[in-house]
């Protein structure tokens, strides 16, 4: 008599070698990509506040900030696997404290650091957040 259980002879771990359905990996891939883009919404932000504070000081500064910000705006898509897997942690552990990082690094764009390319924003985001920073609360 045939078994009817034609994954037995695999044990007790079945469950675990099943395949994920397509549908459930087509979730799950969605979510990860609205949650890679949060830096992107951040620094969007900042990017237009940075412009109505340069309509409203005069500090040349706000108004490189604004088109620096705007320019990492469009590299954030390009954010690795690697570094977002570094990432990833701190935004699902704490939001609030993830959004006040990713604020006061956008914020430091230009004020207080010159470098803004892309994986320079990220690395400093990263020591934000691990700490490194003693002014976030």
């Amino acid at each position: 008599m045939p078994n009817p259980n034609p994954h037995a002879h695999r044990g007790p771990f079945v469950c675990a070698q099943r395949r994920i359905p397509a549908k459930v990996k087509h979730v799950y891939r969605k979510r990860e990509i609205r949650l890679r883009r949060i830096p992107n919404h951040g620094l969007n932000k900042t990017s237009r506040w940075r412009g109505k504070l340069a309509n409203q000081y005069d500090d040349p500064r706000n108004a490189v900030a604004e088109r620096k910000l705007a320019q990492l705006a469009v590299d954030a898509p390009t954010l690795s696997d690697a570094y977002w897997e570094i990432l990833r942690p701190h935004f699902n552990s704490n939001p609030v404290y993830w959004r006040d990082c990713l604020s006061l690094a956008t914020r430091q764009v230009v004020f207080v650091h010159n470098t803004t390319s892309f994986p320079f924003f990220v690395r400093n985001l990263i020591g934000i957040l691990a700490g490194s920073v003693a002014s976030v609360s």
